[in-house]
């Protein structure tokens, strides 16, 4: 495997779930999921999709930069749900070193304007 790609897989994870929210699969990359849990207890932010995925049937959601607190960690995610003929996948892609970088810098030019 091309030591790249392995960075990006370590950032994505894909759970896939039944209508009622039942994780039928989980690749754990982010943040370990039982298989069985419902993903509407997991976290508020997918308690909140729970009336749109049981009424459209055909579903298409981009969320950027979603902090999900999971397992006592904070993860920035960028969020993709798709509701497909059987099941919804949803992607979870995490950026949560990248934005504490970002965020990091710009305390840091905040500081540096305010004492000058």
């Amino acid at each position: 495997m091309i030591a790249g790609s392995m960075v990006y897989i370590n950032r994505m994870q894909e759970i896939i779930s039944d209508f009622d929210g039942t994780v039928i699969s989980s690749n754990d990359a982010i943040h370990s999921i039982e298989l069985g849990t419902n993903i509407f207890m997991i976290h508020p932010f997918f308690e909140s999709l729970k009336g749109s995925l049981d009424t459209r049937p055909d579903i298409y959601f981009t969320f950027p930069c979603i902090n999900l607190s999971m397992g006592g960690k904070d993860y920035y995610c960028d969020v993709i749900i798709k509701k497909e003929k059987n099941f919804v996948a949803i992607l979870l892609f995490n950026y949560s070193d990248h934005y504490n970088e970002v965020r990091e810098k710009i305390q840091k030019i905040n500081s540096e304007k305010l004492n000058s």
